[in-house]
């Protein structure tokens, strides 16, 4: 496969680096459990760890400081792969940014932080990718729970209604994509999944 090949290269050499050193390898697993089930408990877990509000939304500040970096990180690749664990005398992790979009690329570092706690630290690659597997689904809901807790999302929709306007309200409160509102509120059944098709 030489454009696996390539991309992992591509990865390995990115000058885009961030800290994960502070999230612990391998902390949890899945051990038989529904994926989804176990990102959002470990999104709560982390919150509780970090001393964040259960509901409150997560400013930038937080995850900028901890990676030392600062966000939006500049795009650097049309691909969606993950990152690459440095060696152990390094501290930085390499990655890919496929978007410029702040909301993204913090969606981006949640799902990494997500595979580092689940990922044995002997397995250098963070892969974060749209293939269905149970990794993938656990990520994403890590992401969506840690960025935008349920029941926050769910009272302040009741609010501000789940119309487009609505939509982009809540967006905008937890520096989220709509496409990330939209998603949850389907999965949770508060509104049709044909929400999600392209208009």
């Amino acid at each position: 496969m030489p454009s696996a090949r390539k991309a992992l290269g591509e990865l390995r050499q990115s000058t885009q680096t961030i800290d994960l050193s502070w999230v612990p390898a391998g902390q949890a697993s899945i051990n038989g459990e529904v994926p989804w089930k176990v990102g959002a408990r470990l999104a709560h877990d982390f919150r509780r760890q970090h001393g964040l509000s259960e509901d409150s939304p997560i400013p930038t500040s937080f995850f900028e400081e901890r990676l030392g970096t600062k966000l939006p990180l500049s795009k650097s690749s049309e691909l969606s792969l993950g990152a690459f664990r440095p060696e152990a005398d390094e501290q930085r992790t390499s990655l890919l940014v496929p978007s410029r979009r702040e909301e993204s690329q913090r969606f981006l570092i949640a799902r990494l932080i997500a595979c580092s706690l689940v990922t044995a630290e002997n397995n250098r690659l963070l892969p974060v990718t749209q293939a269905a597997t149970a990794l993938q689904k656990l990520e994403r809901s890590f992401g969506q729970e840690l960025l935008c807790p349920w029941q926050e999302l769910d009272e302040l929709t009741d609010h501000v209604g789940t119309e487009d306007e609505g939509i982009a309200q809540a967006a905008d409160h937890f520096n989220v994509s709509e496409r990330m509102v939209l998603s949850t509120l389907v999965n949770k059944k508060k509104i049709a999944r044909h929400r999600l098709e392209p208009t």
